[in-house]
């Protein structure tokens, strides 16, 4: 599955102040969704693990599971 990134512009900045506030943006094509966005993290529960993160040394602070372990191993976590 490919990724695609879109700017925000005058168009889409709309959408993007609406997914932050915690609505949900849904794209349809001839009337049928296509796709539902919304926001990844929002909500009490979301700014305490946003809050927990920050507190993770940046050498754990990976995207990928495999890159996690090694950077514990390799830290002495």
């Amino acid at each position: 599955m490919e990724r695609h990134e879109i700017p925000v512009d005058d168009r889409t900045q709309a959408w993007l102040d609406a997914i932050e506030r915690g609505d949900e943006v849904v794209l349809t094509r001839d009337g049928q969704v296509v796709a539902e966005v919304k926001a990844a993290m929002h909500g009490p529960i979301a700014a305490a693990i946003l809050a927990a993160r920050a507190k993770v040394p940046d050498a754990l602070k990976v995207d990928d599971a495999a890159a996690l372990i090694r950077a514990m191993r390799d830290e002495g976590f």
